[in-house]
């Protein structure tokens, strides 16, 4: 029998739709939303209701772009940029992480995921050592009940060359996963391609990774493509091989099946080219201003209309909600443009940003960037019934003026009191369902301190900002 949503402030992310007092949403028995619409009071309401009343319901959040395992990492890197970063917990780190180990930090970040309101997260799931350790991945996942796509991307630490000048293509295990019965229709885990940008590769492999994305049907999420890097920028990121967007352009294979992560020092033809052939945009504010890849290029983008979603990085520097992803990628834009009007002793105008164009890359821009705007994203009918509803009551929520603004500026993940995913309740009452959270929590926190045992005698001390292994 249909489940009904009675009396919430709905910020549907649909144009046709708009924002809804007092709205009634139905979920379908088949996990989709049935209708949207005002409430009538007088109508009768049979079956299962959630009173919806003091709530702002919003689409489920999508996080683009995210390394699930390293929730085992926690705040590990917090004071390192992010080549250091790199070696530190991709060469240290990686190498003493046990599939056990994957598969509880992969179900204990999409727990997180849930409780802060994400219903999809996208993993670039870069620990993949062993057959063993991508199962790990995948069951981490289907354990969880979030919505997840997993991009298979090369991983670090096995012994290959995957990452500097390789003359491999994409690992064909890729090949494996696509021929089993855990993604697709039916199941909540999609797989796409973790793509490797150019300047890691040898001439022609980026041809053959496209290709086989395209033989198998999966999107490509391609990490890295053109940031500061910390210590390393005037090094390692300058010539036509960091263009990887220029490159797959003009050899006709830029299209609406890839989406970029990290393009904050791309120039704004390289953004313009995302716009026209319709590829997806991840930003990932907060982790890129504290890792050192720079200012996000979310407002550079966005006069491109370029698809843009929002992206948690790492846990190892960033909280991983979409509350903070929002206030990051607001705030870093708004100072960037104020800080060059004043030097330039100009007026700043309108913020280029505002907040509605953050809820959109939040859902909808998300969506879309991943390749997944027909199925999530908005609170559309026919659409997954993927709901978070939002308690507008709470004291830092109080005197709600602009829906759209409390979510986006005010809002934290401690508001969050239910979360639907395809229909399914998965936290009600501000505590998430059908998962025993402490003894998961109690499990990770014991392999992190075997990790952080193991690992340390291996990492010298940090001396003028080198590490040493």
């Amino acid at each position: 029998m249909a489940l009904r949503i009675r009396g919430t402030h709905a910020l549907t992310m649909d144009p046709a739709l708009g924002e809804i007092h007092d709205c009634e949403i139905v979920v379908a028995d088949d996990g989709t939303i049935e209708s949207v619409g005002a409430r009538d009071p007088c109508s009768p309401h049979p079956g299962p209701v959630i009173d919806g009343h003091g709530t702002i319901a919003v689409p489920g959040f999508v996080d683009t772009h995210r390394h699930s395992w390293l929730s085992v990492c926690r705040g590990t890197t917090a004071d390192l940029w992010v080549d250091e970063y790199r070696r530190f917990t991709k060469s240290v780190l990686a190498a003493d992480v046990t599939p056990e180990a994957v598969r509880t930090a992969v179900l204990v970040s999409d727990l997180e995921a849930i409780a802060s309101g994400f219903t999809t997260v996208t993993d670039l799931a870069h620990i993949g050592r062993t057959p063993e350790h991508t199962d790990a991945v995948v069951e981490g996942h289907q354990a969880s009940l979030l919505r997840a796509v997993l991009a298979h991307t090369p991983p670090n630490g096995d012994g290959g060359n995957w990452y500097s000048g390789s003359a491999s293509t994409h690992p064909p295990e890729i090949r494996r996963l696509k021929s089993s019965d855990q993604f697709g229709p039916g199941t909540l885990l999609s797989l796409a391609m973790g793509a490797r940008p150019r300047h890691c590769l040898s001439d022609g492999v980026l041809e053959k990774d496209v290709a086989l994305a395209r033989e198998l049907d999966v999107p490509l999420i391609y990490d890295g493509i053109g940031a500061a890097l910390g210590n390393a920028a005037p090094r390692r990121w300058s010539g036509e091989q960091h263009r990887t967007i220029s490159q797959l352009a003009a050899r006709g294979l830029l299209g609406p099946d890839m989406c970029f992560v990290h393009c904050n020092e791309i120039p704004d033809d390289e953004l313009a080219l995302l716009a026209e052939h319709g590829a997806g945009l991840s930003v990932a504010a907060e982790a890129e201003m504290l890792c050192g890849y720079g200012l996000p290029a979310f407002s550079r983008a966005l006069g491109f209309g370029t698809t843009i979603g929002l992206s948690t990085d790492v846990a190892t520097y960033s909280a991983p909600n979409p509350f903070s992803l929002m206030r990051a990628a607001t705030s870093a834009t708004r100072g960037a443009v104020a800080s060059q009007a004043y030097r330039e002793r100009a007026t700043a105008g309108v913020p280029p940003l505002g907040v509605a164009d953050v809820l959109r890359a939040a859902t909808i821009g998300g969506a879309k960037a991943i390749g997944l705007g027909d199925r999530i994203g908005s609170l559309t009918p026919g659409k997954q019934a993927d709901v978070v509803l939002i308690d507008r009551t709470a004291i830092n929520m109080a005197a709600v003026n602009d829906a759209t603004a409390a979510v986006v500026l005010f809002a934290h993940p401690g508001n969050v009191r239910d979360v639907l995913i395809a229909g399914k309740i998965r936290k009600r009452e501000y505590a998430l369902t059908g998962s025993n959270v402490h003894s998961h929590l109690a499990r990770l926190e014991t392999l992190a301190a075997a990790l952080a045992t193991s690992a340390h005698p291996r990492a010298e001390a940090r001396r003028g900002g080198d590490w040493k292994f």
